[in-house]
């Protein structure tokens, strides 16, 4: 692929990305175009329908993902600092978790996207399992509730006029990953 074609791919699926995680799945074509600084013609040309752009978007948000729960995996010194780094990171960077409730089946139909999400399941597998014996996470938290609260807090730091600022959507985490530790009992 030319430089200037693969600088149009990467900007598009970018906004595209962007616009998913502020607009949901349904924002208009025309304003991703814009939001990507191509015309509608370029977008088309490189995905010629909806389904294709949302492909695109699912692939690179999921091997995103894998690689910071690898990255994760590799660095922390706990399964706990490597499930906190994660979350911080998915929320800092925005990444739309609600492309996962909405993919349309497109799994089920693209062998890549179905091998790199089976990949990512099971690092979170490993994280939310290892944080659970060292005793830092709650007995009942999965690594589908993991992705649910990083859904939730990247849709409230998309959902606030612009985007919600760092500090408030840090705080949040840190709240969030507070409450998935399991209490403390009082000695008595």
């Amino acid at each position: 692929m030319r430089a200037d074609a693969q600088r149009n791919h990467d900007r598009i699926l970018l906004a595209a990305g962007s616009m998913f995680v502020d607009c949901g799945i349904d924002a208009p074509m025309e304003s991703i175009a814009r939001e990507a600084g191509v015309g509608i013609g370029t977008l088309y040309r490189r995905f010629p329908s909806r389904q294709a752009l949302l492909l695109a978007v699912l692939a690179r948000e999921t091997a995103t993902m894998a690689d910071e729960a690898r990255i994760a995996l590799a660095e922390e010194p706990t399964r706990w600092a490597a499930l906190a780094r994660f979350t911080r990171s998915m929320v800092r960077q925005r990444v739309s978790l609600a492309l996962f409730d909405a993919d349309h089946g497109l799994r089920a139909i693209d062998d890549e996207l179905a091998r790199v999400t089976l990949t990512l399941w099971r690092l979170l597998d490993d994280i939310v399992a290892g944080a659970r014996e060292e005793g830092m996470l709650r007995p009942d938290v999965t690594p589908m509730n993991l992705v649910g609260i990083i859904g939730m807090l990247t849709r409230h730091s998309a959902g606030r006029a612009g985007a919600a600022p760092a500090a408030s959507s840090e705080q949040l985490t840190d709240i969030v990953l507070a409450g998935l530790q399991p209490r403390l009992r009082p000695d008595r």
